[in-house]
């Protein structure tokens, strides 16, 4: 569930200069969407996207590895340089360096089955930005499924450097064998001069819905203490959750509608439920990674666009909350065929 209105890309926007030429590292890119993000808020960046699993890196190199000013690199990040056993899931997302905890396996089933393990390259981000003759970065991105702690101690240079801000996951409960959790990372962190600025995603999952992880910005004091001497009221949005509610209940207001949800990422697995609560009885789940076809979110099969469009829907509903505009435009085959196609956040120019 985010938590504001605004991501955390908008946000450095007022600690950051985003016309200037910003070095923006990546870690656990996967297909590129997070680049395609951080590129349309900083245009003249050059960002390092790192991401280790074999397969869901060729997809990255394909996604934006035509860009100019995106750097791709076929390696995990962590506290020692050499090669290590990747755990490849399921569901690609949740590949780690660390194995899949039993309660991680409880709270998201078989996307935490590990496929298979290959051996990929490792490095530190202070052994790598010295070979690459980078002496600063600007923004950090960490999304590594467990191993967050190993990236900061492999980066004590550039933390002590200045990164203005910190895009970081943290988990609350150990969802691998090992795994980082929030206040270690927290701890580490401010330790090296730097403070939890706002937290944008929460993840509440299992029948009690624990808060299981959340994503959260860290800014270098020095730029929290710039934001505060130049405060900007920021609207804040906290009716997402009634959203989901609401557009739920409209869509199930049409009877023997056939209905589809657009995206099996975390976001779709948080809201099934209350999909079900409102009486929304929706078909499939429609998904562009290869990887995921013929898996199931809550008992319903992911299907490629492909098959989508042989399935006469009559709506499609929009899941996430943080590349919403993205999936939009990505579903465009499908208002192209007569399917309506319905956001839960956004508001787009032909979705009433």
């Amino acid at each position: 569930m985010s938590e504001l209105g605004y991501d955390a890309y908008a946000m450095l926007t007022r600690s950051v200069d985003a016309s200037s030429p910003l070095t923006i590292v990546d870690l656990g890119a996967h297909h590129g969407v997070t680049v395609k993000r951080i590129l349309e808020e900083f245009p003249n960046s050059t960002i390092h996207a790192f991401e280790p699993v074999p397969d869901v890196y060729a997809v990255l190199r394909e996604q934006v590895g035509h860009i100019n000013s995106v750097r791709t690199i076929p390696a995990a990040v962590g506290n020692r340089v050499g090669h290590i056993p990747m755990h490849v899931t399921k569901n690609r997302w949740c590949s780690s360096v660390l194995a899949p905890s039993q309660v991680g396996k409880n709270l998201y089933g078989d996307w935490y089955d590990t496929q298979s393990t290959v051996n990929v390259e490792i490095t530190t981000l202070d052994a790598w930005a010295a070979a690459a003759g980078i002496k600063k970065i600007d923004i950090l991105k960490i999304d590594v499924q467990g191993l967050e702690l190993d990236v900061l101690r492999g980066a004590k240079n550039l933390l002590a450097q200045g990164i203005t801000g910190i895009v970081c996951e943290a988990q609350l409960i150990q969802e691998y064998d090992g795994a980082s959790t929030f206040t270690e990372i927290d701890t580490l962190l401010r330790g090296a001069g730097y403070t939890l600025h706002q937290i944008h995603q929460l993840s509440h999952q299992g029948p009690e819905l624990q808060t299981s992880c959340l994503d959260g910005l860290w800014l270098h004091n020095s730029a929290l203490a710039r934001l505060r001497a130049n405060p900007v009221t920021v609207e804040e949005s906290s009716a997402r959750g009634g959203r989901v509610r609401e557009v739920a209940r409209h869509l199930a207001s049409t009877p023997n509608a056939k209905i589809a949800v657009f995206g099996a990422g975390k976001h779709t697995r948080r809201i099934a439920r209350t999909l079900r609560d409102e009486g929304l009885n929706w078909v499939a789940v429609i998904d562009e990674n290869p990887g995921l076809i013929g898996a199931q979110i809550a008992e319903r099969n992911i299907v490629s666009m492909t098959q989508a469009l042989s399935m006469n829907l009559d709506a499609v509903l929009l899941s996430s909350d943080t590349f919403e505009a993205q999936m939009w435009e990505r579903t465009r085959p499908l208002r192209q065929a007569g399917v309506r196609v319905v956001p839960i956040y956004g508001t787009f120019a032909d979705a009433a």
